[in-house]
């Protein structure tokens, strides 16, 4: 390699008369070109291998070009491990150890974090630069002296089994202790939960513990930082309790902490890693190979609406949308008492109003004397709040300020569907009141289907509750103390996260995090040749017994007799002999005869 390599210093010229051979430059160029078409840069950012510099700095094309020019490549940069290429003894090494077939790379996350804690600054580092500086010393130092992996490999992976699997910190500790009693000494394995948390605080994965007012008034923050009550309902920021002589006395403990998760680190490190760099700017960069199909959220109008208001924003393929979810809010104005068993409501349907006309709504709302509520509330509107999200500059450009969820009104649609099909006697929606009420308030001739609500919001997949609700599932287990809820959830979501963060890092056999089957692809043989018994169902839920009644069960038969192509002789034999008409009998003069 190093014979290959000869141009980046034969043709440079050292007398700083910028003289550089031809072939030094054509080359140099090409190393260029290289270091930004492969999966190396931070962003739109490389390190700068040049003599001035030696790969401790980040910079763009421009820079990378005037500095090589000016400074050179640096001494023994033959083989460009910064830039895609991998030392030649490294992969020696792998070829003749077969243990070490899964290699961790740990080494090239922390060098995209670097950027990120400006390391290349003249200043004398801050706290967390010192934290990200012992992070950096974990990711080099072995676990122990025969062990291969490093400490902050085994921490992570330690970390996200935890993360997975939800045992408690207690059982953590132990599991520590135990792998520490099996290690020899000297080793470098921490001793509890709360030192490998330690360990992985430079990662900057945190929370920030705002307190509040116990009825979410205002929070105690920048002016009101040092508050003691709230400004607006007067409830105090502290806990109150009755001492040993009987006096109520104020505690430093705060009654109700909010945990704010920053949300710029967290988008930053998105776009740390190929794997999911490339889907966040593929809306902007993407190639499309159904033209004319909606496949993508960028496809719908809401987001071309964003786009003609900000063209600026939209240029950066590294700009982003999201949204907010929620469950359990209903934005409609019908009250829920409308929506109980034995009530019909005769409400029309809620106006569809656009961003504008909703800023024009709350523009007009008025406190109260009491400055308790707003007027009119509860009859001409249900405004009890006014969410900072419409002082947001681009709110008056949403399409679609929000979003009903498909999910839920499918299941209940098709739960009533399958449920009058099969006459689940508990669950049928065909009975006396509903074809009362059907009579009442179903008018056929307006109802239309429109397609409107794909076009303005886009594939409905992106913007439906499904993956929500498995990540509330999730939420739910994790809370282990139900005294502190919130805490629980906050303290293992930053596990979570650090476990799909530096998961990208681990080699493949080593990630708990690694997608798997979610059936079983070896499936036993079936018990019948019958075609309709050759597909294994599976559970989707949990499984509960269902018993059938003599009706139910020869209706059962019949159904599955009739859908089964072995059965069709029989059925046109038993017509032949039972139907004595010239004409065809009609599907429901078949279904009566049988």
């Amino acid at each position: 390699m190093a014979d290959d390599r000869r141009w980046m210093y034969d043709g440079f010229d050292k007398t700083g008369g910028k003289a550089h051979s031809a072939e030094w430059r054509k080359k140099t160029q090409a190393f260029i070109d290289h270091a930004f078409a492969g999966k190396t840069h931070y962003l739109d950012q490389v390190r700068c291998p040049c003599n001035e510099h030696n790969n401790g700095k980040f910079v763009t094309k421009e820079e990378l070009t005037k500095d090589l020019v000016n400074y050179g490549f640096m001494p023994g940069y033959e083989t460009w491990s910064f830039h895609g290429e991998k030392e030649t003894r490294v992969e020696t090494e792998v070829e003749a150890d077969d243990d070490s077939a899964g290699v961790d790379r740990m080494d090239e996350m922390l060098e995209a974090l670097q950027p990120e804690f400006g390391l290349n600054s003249e200043d004398p580092p801050p706290k967390e630069v010192e934290e990200f500086f012992k992070l950096l010393q974990a990711s080099e130092e072995p676990l122990h002296e025969h062990i291969k992996v490093s400490l902050l490999a085994f921490v992570t992976r330690l970390l996200a089994i935890k993360s997975k699997y939800f045992f408690s910190n207690k059982c953590f500790n132990d599991l520590v202790q135990l792998i520490g009693d099996i290690l020899l000494q000297p080793h470098k394995l921490p001793n509890d939960m709360y030192q490998c948390k330690r360990l992985t605080k430079a990662l900057g994965m945190g929370y920030k513990k705002i307190y509040m007012c116990p009825d979410g008034c205002m929070l105690f923050c920048d002016d009101h930082v040092d508050e003691k009550k709230c400004l607006h309902c007067g409830k105090g920021r502290y806990v109150k309790v009755i001492n040993e002589d009987g006096d109520q006395v104020t505690t430093a403990v705060a009654q109700k902490p909010l945990r704010s998760f920053p949300m710029a680190p967290r988008f930053k490190r998105l776009f740390l890693s190929t794997e999911t760099c490339e889907p966040m700017r593929w809306p902007k960069e993407g190639v499309r190979n159904n033209l004319g199909f909606m496949g993508h959220p960028a496809d719908s109008d809401a987001w071309k609406a964003l786009d003609e208001f900000d063209p600026e924003f939209a240029k950066d393929a590294r700009n982003i949308r999201f949204d907010l979810a929620t469950d359990g809010f209903t934005p409609f104005k019908a009250k829920k008492d409308s929506f109980r068993k034995d009530t019909v409501c005769y409400e029309e349907p809620p106006k569809r109003l656009s961003a504008q006309e909703i800023l024009d709504q709350l523009a007009r709302l008025k406190l109260n004397e009491e400055k308790t509520a707003y007027e009119g509330f509860g009859k001409e509107h249900n405004w009890t709040h006014i969410s900072g999200i419409w002082d947001l500059p681009y709110a008056e450009a949403l399409k679609l300020p929000h979003n009903i969820d498909v999910m839920h009104q499918e299941r209940n649609v098709a739960e009533s569907i399958i449920s009058t099909c099969m006459d689940f006697s508990d669950k049928t929606k065909d009975n006396v009141k509903a074809r009362k009420d059907l009579a009442k308030i179903c008018n056929w001739p307006t109802l239309v289907l429109t397609a409107s609500g794909a076009r303005v919001g886009g594939p409905v997949q992106f913007r439906w509750m499904f993956h929500i609700e498995r990540v509330l599932k999730y939420l739910r287990a994790m809370v282990g103390n139900k005294a502190r809820v919130e805490g629980c959830i906050a303290e293992a979501f930053i596990l979570k996260e650090i476990s799909y963060f530096t998961s990208v890092s681990f080699a493949e056999e080593y990630n708990v995090n690694a997608p798997t089957m979610r059936y079983n692809v070896d499936e036993e043989p079936s018990a019948s040749d019958l075609p309709i018994f050759q597909s294994t169902g599976a559970s989707a839920s949990a499984s509960s017994p269902y018993y059938f009644k003599s009706g139910k069960r020869v209706s059962a038969y019949l159904y599955m007799h009739a859908n089964m192509k072995e059965m069709d002789p029989y059925f046109e034999e038993f017509q032949r002999q039972n139907w004595t008409s010239k004409k065809q009998p009609t599907s429901k003069q078949l279904d009566k005869m049988r």
